[in-house]
């Protein structure tokens, strides 16, 4: 797999207001999805609820940068996900430094692959944070692309996942047997 950036930012850091964000919707065998874009970075990727105003969400964390909406790179995307081709040079997180180590041990996970939250704890040295792992993995708004899915109960089950349970199980099952999509 290519190298991948984990920019993050604490929570309440201004960007550059010179910064265009892009959002917008794509079609995915997982439902519908909204991607929101800092260039080539990728800043969200989530399966929102019908009604559930992510749009909204995601303005006010990234208030008075300038937003248009186009659903072409947003379909780029979430199709590069799928095929394993295109991986994006950089994800933009809203997060701690401790978050990003969480989120950068996800992406190293293999398609197919899962671990527990304790498992993740002592990947990162510290087997006592199974907490602050969880935690760090709850708060990832990248779906996909820091596989959060792939994390999965130590007694057994796929457990439980922003994006509906359902969803999860939907994922897991896909990977273990869907064709290879990265290269």
């Amino acid at each position: 797999m290519e190298r991948l950036v984990i920019r993050h930012d604490l929570p309440g850091t201004t960007p550059d207001p010179s910064l265009r964000l892009s959002w917008g919707r794509a079609r995915s065998p997982f439902g519908e999805a909204l991607v929101v874009l800092a260039g080539q970075a990728v800043c969200a990727l989530e399966f929102p609820d019908a009604g559930e105003d992510r749009e909204g969400h995601w303005r006010r964390v990234f208030a008075g940068l300038r937003w248009e909406r186009d659903d072409r790179p947003a379909q780029r995307t979430v199709d590069a996900w799928i095929s394993g081709c295109g991986i994006p040079q950089e994800l933009w997180l809203i997060g701690t430094a401790f978050q990003a180590r969480v989120w950068q041990e996800l992406v190293r996970l293999e398609r197919g692959e899962r671990c527990s939250y304790g498992e993740l704890a002592v990947r990162l040295g510290n087997a006592r944070a199974v907490r602050a792992v969880a935690s760090a993995v709850a708060r990832n708004q990248v779906s996909l692309w820091v596989p959060c899915h792939r994390v999965v109960p130590a007694s057994g089950g796929t457990g439980n996942y922003r994006w509906g349970a359902a969803r999860k199980a939907q994922l897991l099952d896909w990977e273990a047997g869907g064709a290879d999509f990265r290269k």
